[in-house]
C-alpha cells in the first residue's frame, strides 16, 4: 500500500497534469516566479543539475511503473481468458477441472457407470476334418446332424466343416446376476458333400448338402451364480428364453421355449483341478405340437411331430497346467421329446449322439483364449465318428 501511494505521488509530481513543474516544488522554491521557465539563471548551475537528474529519475520510473502496469494487466486479461474457456455450466462453480501436474486419482466418466457393468463375449468353433480318410473332402462327423428323423430312423452325421459363431451381450444386474442377449449361428463350408437318409423299405438315398449360413433361435438369458454354495460344491444356473426366430421356428408356428440349465462344480481340494456337471432341459412351445397332414384323401402314415423338450446331461474335469494352458475333457448325454410325449415323464427318445471331447486351451491375452479338441461319439465309437476342431473365446469389458 505504502508503496503504490508512493508511486502515485511521484507520477503526479512528475506530469502535474500537464502544468510546469514549478506548481509543486518546496515552499521555499515557489516565489521564484516559475523559475525552470522564466528565469533560469537564479539557481547555480549545480542546483540545476541536480534538479534535472531529479527529474530525469522522476520519469525513468514512471515509464517502469507503466510497463509494469502493462505487463499485469496482461497477465491478468489472459487468465480471465483461460478461465472463460474452461467454463462449464454443468460441472460445480462452472468451471472445468484444469490440467495438473500433481498425482491424482482419474475421475470416471459418467458413461462408466453405466457400461462397466456391460460384458460382451464372442465364441468361435471351427469343426474340421475326422481322424478317418474314408470321408469326401471338406467332410466331417457333425454330432449336430445326427437324431432320428419322423419314422425313428437314426440320421447320417456326415456333413461339411463347419465354423460355428455365438455373439453374447451382458449387463451385471447385480453381484450374482447377470442378464444377457445371445446370437448364434453356422456356416457350412463345403458343398456337395454326399450323405445317405434310409427309407420306410429299409434301402437309402443319397443326398446332398450344400454349403451357406443358418442361424439359431436368439435367446435371453439370466445367469445366476452362487444359488448354493459351501466348502464341497457351489451350485449356478442359467435360465433363458428362446424366441422363435428362425424361417423354421416360423414354419413350425413356434410360440417360444423356455430353458433352465443347472450346473455344479464340485470342490476337489486340488488345486488346478476342477470339475463338476452339467445338465440343460429345454420346452418348445408350439400353436400344434402333433398332428396328421393329407396324403391324398386320407392322413399320412406319420404324425408330424415337433421337438417339445430337450434334455441334456454332463459332466466335465479340467486340469490348469499353469496360468496360460487348461486341460479340458468333457461328456454329454442327450434325450429329447416330440409332440403329445411331452405330456408325461415316461417317455424319452434318442436325440443327438453322446459323445466325449478332450482338448486343450491356451490362454494367449487378458480375456482372449484359444484351443483345440477331438470329438468322438461314445456309443458305436470309432474313428469315422471323430472329428478335430478348434475354438476361440473373447472376453471384453
Amino acid at each position: 500500500m505504502k508503496i503504490a501511494l508512493s508511486l502515485i505521488l511521484m507520477l503526479a509530481s512528475a506530469l502535474a497534469f500537464a502544468q510546469p513543474i514549478g506548481r509543486f516544488l518546496p515552499p521555499e522554491y515557489q516565489n521564484q516566479n516559475n523559475i525552470f521557465t522564466n528565469n533560469k539563471k537564479t539557481f547555480s548551475q549545480k542546483k540545476k543539475k541536480r534538479y534535472k537528474r531529479v527529474t530525469k529519475r522522476g520519469h525513468r520510473k514512471i515509464a517502469d511503473e507503466k510497463r509494469r502496469r502493462a505487463k499485469l494487466k496482461k497477465t491478468k486479461t489472459k487468465a480471465k481468458s483461460k478461465r472463460s474457456s474452461n467454463f462449464n455450466p454443468s460441472l460445480p462453480g462452472g468451471m472445468a477441472p484444469v490440467a495438473s501436474i500433481s498425482a491424482q486419482a482419474p475421475q470416471k466418466p459418467t458413461f462408466r457407470k453405466y457400461t462397466e457393468k456391460l460384458n460382451f463375449n464372442y465364441f468361435a468353433q471351427y469343426l474340421g476334418p475326422s481322424l478317418s480318410s474314408d470321408y469326401q473332402s471338406g467332410a466331417t462327423y457333425n454330432r449336430f446332424k445326427t437324431g432320428q428323423d419322423y419314422k425313428g430312423d437314426a440320421l447320417d452325421s456326415t456333413a461339411s466343416h463347419q465354423m460355428f459363431h455365438s455373439i453374447t451381450l451382458g449387463y451385471q444386474l447385480a453381484k450374482d446376476y447377470n442378464l444377457s442377449f445371445g446370437y448364434t449361428f453356422q456356416d457350412d463350408l463345403n458343398s456337395d458333400i454326399k450323405y445317405q437318409q434310409k427309407n420306410e423299405d429299409g434301402s437309402y438315398t443319397e443326398l446332398t448338402r450344400f454349403k451357406g449360413v443358418s442361424d439359431n433361435n436368439k435367446r435371453a438369458n439370466l445367469f445366476i451364480s452362487n444359488i448354493f454354495s459351501n466348502k464341497y460344491f457351489t451350485v449356478n444356473a442359467n435360465h433363458f428364453f428362446e424366441f422363435a426366430s428362425t424361417f423354421s421356428s416360423e414354419g413350425n408356428d413356434m410360440d417360444y421355449g423356455l430353458g433352465f440349465q443347472p450346473s455344479i462344480n464340485i470342490n476337489t481340494g486340488l488345486r488346478g483341478f476342477y470339475t463338476g456337471i452339467t445338465s440343460s432341459i429345454q420346452r418348445n412351445y408350439f400353436k400344434k405340437q402333433e398332428f396328421y397332414q393329407k396324403c391324398g384323401d386320407s392322413d399320412c402314415k406319420y404324425p408330424t411331430r415337433y421337438q417339445t423338450l430337450l434334455a441334456e446331461v454332463g459332466a466335465f474335469a479340467n486340469y490348469s497346467l499353469n496360468d496360460y494352458v487348461l486341460l479340458r475333457s468333457s461328456i454329454a448325454f442327450d434325450w429329447d421329446q416330440r409332440g403329445d410325449q411331452v405330456e408325461n415323464l415316461s417317455n424319452f427318445n434318442k436325440n443327438m449322439d453322446d459323445v466325449g471331447r478332450i482338448g486343450v486351451d491356451v490362454n494367449i491375452d487378458y480375456g482372449v483364449t484359444a484351443g483345440t479338441f477331438l470329438e468322438f461319439a461314445l456309443e458305436d465309437a470309432s474313428i469315422d465318428r471323430t472329428a478335430i476342431g478348434a475354438t476361440l473365446n473373447v472376453n471384453l469389458f
